[in-house]
């Protein structure tokens, strides 16, 4: 079963810590949250245009990466 309790940032793709202000490493922000988020949690958010829906601002490709290979790991 994959594990999507962590956090993957948008911005750089970068695993980091799920306790999180942004991503430490290029900056990237949630000013919704205040924190990025797991990918479980983003998982469970509407889509647009739903009301509530998430927006993230300018996904890396490494993020994307990184999904897929979350839902692939063991």
């Amino acid at each position: 079963m994959p594990n999507l309790n962590i956090v993957i940032c948008p911005g750089c793709g970068s695993e980091i810590s799920v306790v999180n202000h942004g991503c430490p490493k290029c900056g990237y922000e949630n000013n919704e949250d205040g924190r990025l988020l797991t990918l479980a949690e983003m998982l469970e958010r509407p889509s647009y245009p739903d009301p509530g829906a998430m927006r993230l601002n300018d996904v890396c490709p490494a993020f994307i990466k990184a999904v897929v290979a979350a839902t692939q790991a063991d």
